[in-house]
């Protein structure tokens, strides 16, 4: 079994748009399914969710990685989803959580940035987007709040 760890990234537009559907509680939903089913696979990670859009960061070995991610493509409670990036890493960001969560308010940097990759995907470094999404998502897990936009690389 190759134990070689990998990060895969993406971005998807959020289907949750009827107002009788409770979106706070099906994240709940989607954060405890995510938290049982990636402890069971080794699987680490943190979900972004803003301005109707999801970002998500999943590591752990190739195979788990790509099994959760089949799963995630399929869900329809989100649509047109976009890999940024599926490559090894040396080490976990996320070795502390299953499926550690993020939801800023008022912050909307995240919304043009999917809106780029979702309309013009080669115009976006997806190489230093993802490091970039990683680094967001540490520091609003952490409860750093976040004050200004990252500066997004675009080529």
């Amino acid at each position: 079994m190759n134990t070689e760890l990998y990060s895969l990234m993406y971005f998807s537009r959020s289907a949750m748009t009827d107002p009788d559907v409770d979106t706070t509680a099906e994240i709940g939903n989607i954060l405890d399914a995510a938290r049982i089913n990636n402890s069971k696979l080794g699987i680490t990670g943190a979900l972004l969710m803003t301005s109707g859009c999801f970002a998500q960061v999943l590591e752990g070995p190739l195979d788990k990685v790509q099994l959760i991610f089949e799963r995630i493509r399929t869900d329809p409670r989100h649509t047109e989803v976009t890999v940024l990036q599926c490559a090894p890493i040396a080490r976990r960001s996320f070795s502390d959580w299953s499926m550690a969560f993020a939801s800023p308010t008022g912050w909307l940097p995240i919304q043009a940035v999917v809106e780029g990759v979702l309309d013009h995907p080669a115009c976006i470094d997806c190489s230093n987007l993802g490091k970039q999404l990683i680094t967001v998502l540490q520091l609003l897990i952490a409860g750093t709040e976040i004050t200004h936009a990252p500066s997004f690389a675009t080529r």
